[in-house]
């Protein structure tokens, strides 16, 4: 983790409260209860805000313009954040929050730094990392790193109407991602998507996840991937112990999915570009890699921490 510096850390507290309008004579007030404003309003903590900051300015822009270019402030970043955590329709709401300010200006910042933001993926969310809490590259007994579960996201019915995008689980269209997650560390190792959620879990896995394990390489996964020998399934196990085991990191699985869904842009409906499939799909990509981004931050510092599992579980010989 980096070492956030003092100085950013007050000043995004001085614009959370400058923001939000806290009053000053309620100092007391702010200094027991602004951990809960900063994770119920912008959900992280004071210090994962000022951790991104940091990180966001010091990025590759990719010959695009850059934060201090853009003249970006701190409280452009909260917009973002608070964009991600409420996803109010009414857009009124973030007014009355941020004290109205102009509506293309407050698109302008939000959609700047979420695409920042899905910049870290590749930094934060490391698939090599799935090996962390193993002995060492020749001393893996276990043949599963990692636990595999997709999720669906609800989304307005796009236009021309595709029957490929509907999910079982909202009784309409939707879109699909992957997650995996390390059984050692219970750290985001993968993301993958976004896919229409017609395209069935197992369809998923063989597109994209498949072609990056090792050889002998297996993932723990629910009946959803029934049918392929390189994932292993709830009754696959030498005895109850090892069943067991399998369960709780399967467990573990969902709250890390919990804390994803948490932010209300993946668990209500999507509502931005309802007339455009690519384009909608493209936004709704940003805001996915964004949060997730932000939750394997949260889970480095041990703020979104879930639980540890025990998994000992072999296959192969």
């Amino acid at each position: 983790m980096w070492n956030v510096e003092q100085a950013t850390v007050i000043a995004f507290e001085a614009a959370a409260k400058n923001a939000t309008g806290w009053p000053n004579r309620r100092d007391r007030g702010w200094e027991k209860n602004k951990e809960k404003v900063f994770i119920r309003l912008f959900g992280c903590s004071l210090s994962t805000v000022a951790e991104l900051w940091e990180r966001v300015n010091g990025i590759d822009d990719n010959g695009e313009i850059t934060v201090k270019e853009m003249k970006a402030q701190h409280h452009h970043l909260l917009w973002a954040l608070a964009f991600l955590k409420i996803y109010e329709p009414n857009k009124m709401v973030y007014c009355a929050i941020f004290g109205y300010p102009d509506k293309e200006t407050y698109c302008k910042y939000i959609w700047f730094f979420l695409k920042k933001i899905s910049w870290l993926e590749d930094e934060i969310i490391v698939f090599e990392n799935r090996f962390d809490g193993q002995p060492g590259p020749n001393d893996i007994k276990v043949d599963c790193m990692i636990t595999v579960d997709c999720t669906d996201c609800e989304v307005y019915k796009p236009q021309p109407f595709d029957i490929g995008m509907y999910s079982q689980k909202h009784n309409g269209p939707g879109l699909k991602y992957k997650v995996g997650v390390c059984i050692a560390t219970g750290q985001i190792v993968w993301i993958g998507g976004p896919h229409p959620c017609g395209h069935g879990d197992l369809e998923v896995f063989r597109g994209e996840l498949l072609k990056e394990l090792e050889d002998w390489e297996c993932v723990e996964a629910d009946q959803g991937y029934r049918g392929k020998h390189r994932v292993k399934i709830n009754p696959q196990g030498m005895d109850s112990k090892e069943r067991k085991e399998k369960q709780v990191a399967r467990s573990r699985h969902e709250v890390v999915n919990s804390r994803l869904k948490s932010f209300n842009v993946l668990s209500s409906c999507f509502h931005h570009c309802q007339e455009k499939r690519e384009k909608m799909m493209e936004k709704h990509a940003l805001c996915f890699s964004s949060v997730a981004v932000i939750t394997q931050i949260r889970i480095l510092w041990n703020e979104a921490h879930t639980f540890d599992v025990t998994y000992d579980v072999r296959y192969s010989s």
